[in-house]
């Protein structure tokens, strides 16, 4: 009996192990998926706007015109401008390089 218990807890464990290979085929979304689409605000005047931009006493400061807000996917930096393209990369790098989040917005945990 003994040994038939040890042989079935090695193929569930077999099984168990091999779950986790299943995993290996799938992209990270940064790198698959498509710009997120801008949807209009309306700012306190009652114009359209792509964003509202707030001070840090939540008061209203400007709008961003719908033609001047581009949103471009990390998985376009290659065939975006090459500026946004490499400031994507740089951005990418840092996040991906950073063992804590103080590292990406220093004085975060201050403010926390």
């Amino acid at each position: 009996m003994k040994k038939l218990a040890s042989i079935l807890l090695a193929l569930v464990l077999m099984a168990a192990l091999t779950m986790s290979c299943f995993a290996a085929e799938l992209t990270p979304s940064a790198e698959s998926k498509e710009a997120p689409a801008v949807s209009a605000q309306e700012t306190a005047d009652g114009r359209q706007a792509a964003a509202i931009i707030y001070d840090e006493d939540g008061n209203e400061v400007s709008g961003v015109p719908d033609g001047d807000l581009v949103i471009t996917p990390y998985s376009w930096a290659d065939m975006a401008e090459e500026s946004i393209g490499n400031a994507l990369k740089n951005a990418y790098d840092q996040i991906k390089n950073a063992e804590t989040l103080d590292e990406l917005v220093p004085g975060l945990e201050t403010i926390l």
